[in-house]
C-alpha cells in the first residue's frame, strides 16, 4: 500500500517525538530533520496548500526543539524563528495557537543565547496572544497561557525587573492552583516549579518570610511526586531543599537550614 509524503511526514513525526521522550535525542533530530525536508519538497510543488505550510512550520518548530535538546542552540534559534516567520505569514486564526507555541520556543532560544531584550519582546507577544485564545476556550489554552506566563517572568527576571516578574509568577500560579484542582496528577510538578520560582521573586524583593512559604509549599509537592516517582523527581527535590535551606538561613534560623541541606546533600 503506498502511503503519500505527508502521511509519511506526520508518522515520522510522532516518531520522533516518541524518541525525545526516551530521551533519545539524536535519534529523534534525524527523523525530524528528515520531515523537515519532506515538507519542504512538498511546498515546492506549485499545488501546495495552506496546511502544507503550517505543517512545515510546525515542523520547524519541533526541529529547534530537538536541536536545543543537543545543544545547538544557534541553529535552534534560526529554525523556531523562521517557523515563527511562517506563521505570521500565513495569518490565519486557526493557526494562532500553534504560532503562540513557536513564539514561546523561540524566546526560550533567544534566551540561551543571551538576547535577553529579544526573548522578552517575543514572549510578551506569546503571552497576549494566549490571553485571546484563552477568553474563547478557557480549558483549553490556560495550560499554555500559564507556561508563557512562567517564561515571561524568568525573562523579566534575568532583566532586573523584579516587581513584574512577581507578577507574573504569581499569575501562573493563580492558573496552576485552578488546574491542579481537577487534575493534580497533570499539573502538581508545574505548580511546584512555579512555586520555586515565586520563592526566588520574593526573596529578590527582601520579603523573605513569603519567599520561605512559597519553598515549603513547593518542597512539600516535590516530596509527594518523589514518593510516586523517585527517579523522576528526586533531583527537583534536592533542588528545592538547597533552596528552601537558603531562605531559613537568610532568617537566621541556620540549625534548620543546615538539617534542610544536609537532607539534600
Amino acid at each position: 500500500m503506498e502511503v503519500s509524503a505527508e502521511t509519511l511526514a506526520g508518522r515520522m513525526s510522532e516518531l520522533s517525538l516518541n524518541l525525545r521522550d526516551l530521551g533519545m535525542h539524536e535519534e529523534a533530530l534525524g527523523i525530524q530533520t528528515m520531515c523537515v525536508v519532506i515538507h519542504r519538497g512538498l511546498i515546492q510543488q506549485q499545488d501546495h496548500s495552506l496546511t502544507t505550510s503550517w505543517k512545515l512550520a510546525q515542523s520547524l518548530n519541533d526541529l529547534s526543539t530537538c536541536l536545543s535538546l543537543i545543544g545547538n542552540r544557534e541553529e535552534a534559534m534560526q529554525t523556531v524563528k523562521e517557523s515563527v516567520d511562517l506563521y505570521r505569514g500565513l495569518g490565519t486564526h486557526d493557526l494562532e495557537p500553534h504560532r503562540a507555541e513557536s513564539l514561546h520556543n523561540f524566546s526560550y532560544c533567544l534566551s540561551r543565547l543571551g538576547r535577553l531584550e529579544e526573548a522578552l519582546q517575543v514572549i510578551q507577544e506569546a503571552v497576549v496572544l494566549r490571553r485571546t485564545l484563552i477568553a474563547a476556550q478557557p480549558a483549553t489554552f490556560a495550560p499554555d497561557l500559564a507556561d508563557s506566563l512562567f517564561r515571561l517572568s524568568s525573562c523579566l527576571s534575568d532583566l532586573g525587573h523584579r516587581e513584574e516578574a512577581l507578577q507574573a509568577i504569581q499569575e501562573a500560579i493563580e492558573v496552576y492552583r485552578h488546574l491542579t484542582a481537577d487534575r493534580p496528577a497533570a499539573f502538581n510538578h508545574d505548580l511546584a516549579m512555579s512555586l520555586g520560582n515565586l520563592s526566588i521573586c520574593l526573596s529578590d524583593l527582601g520579603r523573605r518570610e513569603e519567599a520561605l512559604q512559597a519553598i515549603h509549599e513547593a518542597v512539600e509537592f516535590y516530596r509527594r511526586l518523589a514518593a510516586d516517582r523517585p527517579a523522576a523527581f528526586n533531583s527537583d527535590l534536592a533542588m528545592s531543599l538547597n533552596n528552601l535551606s537558603n531562605c531559613l538561613s537568610d532568617l537566621g534560623r541556620r540549625e534548620e537550614a543546615l538539617q534542610v541541606i544536609q537532607e539534600a546533600v
